[in-house]
């Protein structure tokens, strides 16, 4: 219910950003809370957020990088699927899923062929593979699929066949074609 006050008193109060401001994925009070719903606020109050993202990869003998991936920046003042449908999560009462603050991704889960597969907070599931084994990743190597909603923490999970993803809301569920 704080977060739907913040926008009338912003433009009542003709808030601006301050010259200089840094966001911080979160905020440590008072002993260690972590103050995630105020830096939301806040993000909400001043404006859409940047949140770049990259996924490394690592030789498990040397340590060495391998590769790298960016994906685009999420510019958003909340997960992907924590504004859509907001004013009626309130409106129905329910404050415990007003929104879903999920981490920026899932775990990773890495199958036998070495395809690494993640859900993101902009809505995506991805899977990423040096498909043609030249040490870069490109374009072609790069797989998405649009849930609509920012992933859960814990990562797809993988059974013969079967690869299940879950978000702050569904759970999505991907056949290979033989079941």
């Amino acid at each position: 219910a704080r977060l739907a006050l913040l926008a009338p008193l912003r433009a009542e109060l003709g808030l601006a950003p301050p010259e200089g401001i840094a966001r911080r994925n979160f905020v440590a009070i008072g002993g260690g809370v972590l103050a995630v719903p105020f830096v939301m606020a806040l993000v909400f109050i001043f404006g859409k957020a940047r949140y770049p993202y990259a996924i490394y990869a690592f030789d498990a003998e040397t340590g060495k990088p391998k590769w790298r991936v960016d994906l685009p920046t999420w510019n958003g003042w909340a997960a992907a699927g924590d504004h859509d449908g907001y004013a009626d999560r309130q409106r129905h009462g329910y404050e415990n899923r007003a929104v879903c603050l999920p981490c920026a991704s899932s775990y990773p889960t890495l199958d036998a062929n070495g395809v690494i597969y993640f859900g993101h907070l902009d809505g995506r599931i991805y899977s990423i593979k040096d498909r043609d084994g030249d040490g870069n990743i490109s374009e072609g190597d790069i797989c998405s699929f649009d849930t609509g909603g920012a992933a859960f923490t814990g990562g797809p999970s993988i059974a013969p066949g079967l690869l299940a993803a879950s978000t702050c809301d569904s759970l999505f569920v991907f056949s290979d074609g033989s079941w």
